[in-house]
């Protein structure tokens, strides 16, 4: 009876073990984008997302391991409310466009008020996630103009049709493309020169965007990992750079 019982406890801690474990690591939310959010400004928090893919094998392989590492686990839980998104499903869809990221894992990490403080990825050690970690700790929006102004404009454009506020708009998305031109920035100012009627600027900033938009597709559709479709994101913004080009 002895021996029994012995063995049913073996059994219970092997059994236990793997899932202590897991709850050591990483805090991952399962809710949507806009929750976890609001859980990081209820805590005075900033925010970690994990972007991946099903067919990315670094992304496996850090979820096997660095993110349910104990020290890492204490180290994100204590300052980020943190969640894992699918970069070809629902929200990661669009986050991969206005972000820019190619490559995967991608790490992003936010204020709670949503502005980005820090981008990193690849597949890395504990040590080197941690280095990560303490530089997201450290990160400040001001490092990342390209993408939180690119948001500031894309907010205010949809907020006001008034051609004073959108001319003030200029140089805030003129100092985004300085920092970095990239799809999403390079599509917001073809808009925005368009809507003021400065067609040349438009044209021009309308032809380098839609390579892009036309190289980002490609790659989608030749995907060998993959057969998802592109992101509505994406052909909204290919397809209104066309009608600006044909303006």
């Amino acid at each position: 009876m002895l021996e029994k019982t012995f063995y049913l406890l073996l059994s219970l801690l092997a059994f236990s073990a793997p899932r202590q474990a897991a709850a050591q690591g990483i805090e991952f939310q399962d809710t949507t984008l806009d929750a976890v959010f609001e859980q990081a400004r209820a805590e005075g928090k900033r925010v970690f997302i994990d972007l991946y893919t099903q067919w990315c094998g670094p992304c496996h392989q850090m979820a096997r391991t660095v993110f349910l590492d104990s020290i890492v686990g204490q180290t994100v839980n204590a300052s980020f409310v943190s969640c894992k998104v699918d970069a070809e499903r629902g929200e990661g869809r669009d986050l991969r466009i206005r972000f820019n990221a190619l490559t995967f894992p991608c790490y992003l990490f936010f204020e709670a008020d949503g502005r980005l403080c820090y981008f990193s990825g690849a597949g890395m050690s504990q040590e080197n996630f941690l280095r990560e970690i303490s530089n997201a700790k450290a990160g400040t929006p001001d490092n990342y103009p390209q993408y939180n102004l690119a948001q500031q404009v894309e907010r205010e454009m949809a907020e006001t049709r008034r051609p004073a506020r959108l001319r003030e708009l200029l140089p805030v998305i003129e100092q985004s493309l300085a920092k970095q031109a990239y799809l999403h920035n390079q599509y917001l100012a073809a808009r925005l020169y368009a809507d003021l009627g400065e067609a040349e600027r438009a044209r021009q900033l309308a032809t380098e965007a839609r390579v892009l938009s036309q190289k980002l597709l490609a790659q989608i559709e030749n995907h060998p990992y993959t057969k998802e479709p592109p992101p509505e994101l994406l052909l909204r913004i290919d397809a209104e750079l066309e009608a600006i080009l044909a303006q």
